[in-house]
């Protein structure tokens, strides 16, 4: 979910950036370039952390704990992991729905495409292999076929456009036009992916525009041939289609006046962009490695004590217990429960209680215990930092020092020995 939310950051960043600067250049060749390179930098720019650049050494200080997102769930009488389904599994399956839905839609086309392919005749025409389709009312292309109705149209016509498509047949645009779909299948919720897609695709028809100008005499009886077609439905999304809208702007990139080649160095702004959304990630991965590690709370609730007993909600002590330097707060793969986090969550669950005393007490509030896992998985030297009542830190200190071998972290590919912390609220309910 983080690297999908970075993905998204910056795609509407970036294009944003484009339509402010870059839209209205005629440098379609260094346009496809740049487009293509903006889909492919926000799927990987989140994976690129430099750690061997910027951090000589392992801090023991400051930064922001790192979060396992673990559920909360209730110790009673009778423990139970939690029924309710979290916000972020909600969404999680509204996403993959909406990706789905988008995948089934993509998958028919390219079956419809291909059907097309397969049912229409195969002719050689102007040097190239084309497929003619009587019912077909738009010409298009996809990867090398282009599919065409020859009777719809003279020779000049048939010139036009089977140049047009040659052009995207040998210059490949079904690749940008595939690819820039699955993007949008993957961010399908973002409306300025789509919008990049259609930027993509229409940047594709001015390349094929300026192939067939600067081959025909009369560019007005191309402009007036693509008038004429306007109107039909394109069979395909997926396909390269001769009369692609938005028609206006593709006319009025015909004839306007070229950009001069020395615009092309304006492009350069993209890379201090691109360089600064690289040093956020990196300081969000600074910042995720540079806290000792923070389970979610977890919350202990004790049932059936006396009305008469007050309840005190007792706020944690910080207790001064200074850090070990020879361990790590931080490492390239941090600790893990064996088994994953669900098992955590069972095995805790399963075994900590309430102590009598506490809940005779009325005492409640949170208790937050500091371990080492060490570099053989073993759990050693537990002790509680933020203390509230002496019957609850000895319960917490207990269900830590009988957990199960973790799996180690690692620094450099060796385990190392890590701290993490457990913070545990307990609460009574009468």
């Amino acid at each position: 979910m983080i690297w999908l939310m970075k993905v998204n950051i910056a795609i509407t960043l970036l294009y944003v950036f484009y339509k402010l600067f870059f839209q209205e250049d005629t440098f379609f060749r260094v346009k496809r370039m740049i487009l293509l390179s903006l889909l492919v930098f926000s799927l990987i720019y989140p994976f690129f952390y430099v750690r061997k650049l910027f951090l000589s050494y392992v801090t023991h200080s400051g930064g922001n704990p790192i979060t396992l997102n673990l559920r909360e769930f209730i110790v009673s009488e009778t423990p139970k992991m939690p029924q309710s389904m979290p916000l972020t599994d909600i969404i999680g399956i509204i996403w993959i729905a909406g990706m789905i839905l988008l995948l089934s839609y993509f998958i028919i086309q390219i079956f419809s495409i291909v059907s097309k392919v397969i049912t229409s005749e195969r002719i050689q025409l102007n040097g190239m292999y084309v497929y003619i389709d009587k019912d077909l009312k738009t010409p298009f292309s996809f990867f090398k076929y282009i599919l065409i109705n020859i009777d719809s149209y003279d020779e000049q016509e048939l010139f036009e456009i089977l140049h047009h498509e040659r052009t995207h047949v040998e210059e490949g645009h079904t690749y940008d036009a595939i690819f820039s779909e699955l993007f949008c299948i993957l961010c399908w919720f973002n409306p300025f992916v789509w919008l990049l897609k259609k930027e993509i695709r229409l940047n594709l028809e001015f390349l094929a525009d300026d192939s067939v100008v600067r081959s025909v005499k009369d560019a007005e009886h191309y402009q007036l041939h693509l008038l004429r077609l306007s109107h039909h439905k394109a069979i395909a999304q997926l396909s390269n289609n001769f009369n692609v809208s938005p028609l206006k702007k593709r006319i009025q990139m015909m004839t306007k006046e070229k950009s001069l080649k020395t615009g092309i160095v304006k492009y350069l702004l993209f890379v201090p962009l691109l360089i600064g959304l690289m040093f956020v990630n990196q300081i969000y991965a600074q910042n995720a490695k540079n806290g000792i590690k923070n389970l979610e709370k977890i919350i202990v609730v004790g049932y059936g004590i006396n009305d008469s007993i007050p309840i005190h909600e007792i706020q944690s002590k910080d207790v001064n217990v200074p850090l070990d330097k020879n361990v790590f707060i931080s490492a390239d793969e941090m600790p893990q429960f064996s088994g994953g986090d669900k098992v955590l969550l069972k095995y805790l669950a399963d075994n900590i209680c309430y102590p009598t005393k506490a809940m005779e007490q009325g005492a409640q509030g949170t208790v937050l215990c500091r371990f080492i896992v060490a570099s053989t998985g073993e759990i050693k030297n537990a002790v509680i930092v933020k203390s509230i009542n002496p019957f609850i830190e000895k319960e917490v200190i207990r269900i830590v020092n009988s957990m199960p071998k973790w799996v180690p972290g690692k620094q450099k590919g060796k385990p190392v020995d890590v701290y993490v912390e457990l913070p545990v609220q307990f609460k009574i309910q009468k």
